[in-house]
């Protein structure tokens, strides 16, 4: 049976942006199907209804072409959109009627006023754009390589003169960390090595396959960090490292570093190499600066403190690059793309053009660190092949200019009554 747009996409389930207030919409009426009576008696009791199995298409179906249009298209959806946006006045003034609940409250509208916005957002070809971002992305991989080049020698040089378990197992992950940049950066290349034949959709999610190397070349790294330290405690080995000036002045210097190197790919982000080269820096910010100060409390105060800072240093390397792992896993599964950009593609397709009757489904998937879009549309019926078309080709290419949209595909049908595409 048919169902309201835009919840008609079994996909989409957040719903669209909407009042919470009863009097903000009219409530929408289901779609009648053809040869459907739309007369309920107001009195009538509700009755449970089982529904009916799908049936296949037929090529006598006959469909009404007014029963295929929707009101929310009909009656302006942009408009409702726009109008259902709350202004800083009316935020401050149900604020200050809202009681306890207030806070909530508004915070729901200014969600609600960023989802409108992010959907009435015009959309422009952004090729330029993700060529400076690739641009710079492969920067921030060449300088990581390098600034772990720099970092793997102090920590080196550090460990080797202290004998501290914390400083040799902060250099253990400086080693990895130099690996692991080559191996993103070999997997970056190959990426940009396009053989449209023997790769048609080009090797992108090599960059996914190789953070997913990646990650699990950190976690058997920490599982040896751990397994060292409790070694020592457990053979109550009394070595207390020896730290001078030297020392530390390495450190400090590899963390400079780091800290510029972290910023930097902050910054570019919506990159999941550089997302992943951010959170690197991070950890070792935190990993260094830890193993700094356990490897002090060790040389100043009790020696049992050096190799429990080597374990918790291990342990907090297998935390955070296994839920990498697994995000990334995921991400090259196939996992669905968050209800905000579902409901993005939804309002586009159903907003695209004017003789678009219906948004029959709307999925988009990650395959890699990229999306495919998939889009079903239905057109009148009586509409010639040219027109539909062009119709269906100019969505796609609009679908395929928003951000991290590697390939959208568009089905124009005429009808909607029947099993869903695959």
């Amino acid at each position: 049976m048919a169902s309201n747009f835009p919840s008609a996409s079994p996909i989409a389930q957040s719903p669209m942006p909407f009042a919470p207030s009863p009097t903000a919409f009219d409530m929408i009426p289901l779609v009648a199907a053809a040869g459907a009576s739309s007369s309920v008696s107001p009195s009538t009791p509700r009755v449970p209804m089982m529904p009916e199995p799908p049936r296949l298409r037929s090529a006598s179906t006959s469909v009404s072409t007014e029963s295929l249009q929707h009101p929310w298209l009909s009656e302006g959806l942009t408009h409702r959109l726009t109008n259902s946006r709350k202004s800083p006045e009316e935020l401050k003034q149900l604020r200050k009627t809202s009681g306890a609940s207030g806070k909530k409250v508004v915070q729901f509208y200014e969600e609600q006023n960023e989802l409108i916005d992010d959907l009435l957002a015009p959309i422009s070809d952004n090729s330029a754009e993700q060529a400076d971002t690739d641009r710079k992305v492969t920067m921030a991989v060449q300088l990581s390589l390098a600034a772990n080049v720099v970092l793997f020698c102090c920590q080196v040089t550090a460990a080797s003169l202290s004998g501290s378990l914390s400083l040799l197992g902060t250099a253990t992950d400086a080693f990895m960390d130099l690996l692991s940049g080559m191996v993103l950066l070999l997997a970056d290349r190959a990426a940009k090595r396009q053989n449209v034949l023997d790769y048609p959709t080009g090797k992108k999610r090599y960059e996914t396959i190789g953070i997913i190397v990646f990650s699990c070349l950190m976690a058997a790294l920490s599982l040896q960090l751990v397994i060292q330290g409790a070694t020592t405690l457990i053979a109550f080995e009394e070595k207390i490292p020896t730290m001078s000036w030297q020392e530390i002045v390495l450190i400090c210097v590899a963390l400079c570093v780091k800290v510029a190197l972290f910023f930097y790919c902050y910054a570019l982000r919506r990159s999941n190499t550089a997302k992943t080269l951010a959170t690197d820096h991070s950890n070792d910010l935190t990993l260094n600066t830890f193993g700094l100060t356990m490897a002090l409390l060790g040389t100043k105060v009790i020696w049992w403190i050096d190799p429990i800072g080597a374990i918790v240093i291990g342990l907090l390397i297998l935390r955070s690059w296994s839920a990498s792992a697994w995000e990334n896993i995921q991400l090259l599964v196939g996992r669905s793309a968050p209800p905000a950009f579902l409901n993005k593609i939804t309002y586009i397709a159903a907003t695209h053009h004017a003789k678009i009757r219906q948004v029959d489904t709307c999925k988009a998937y990650y395959l890699g660190n990229s999306m495919f879009v998939e889009v079903d549309i239905v057109l009148p019926p009586e509409m010639t092949l040219h027109e539909s078309h062009d119709i269906g080709e100019s969505l796609q290419k609009k679908l395929e200019m928003l951000p991290n949209v590697e390939r959208a595909f568009v089905h124009c049908d005429y009808e909607f009554d029947h099993r869903p595409e695959h």
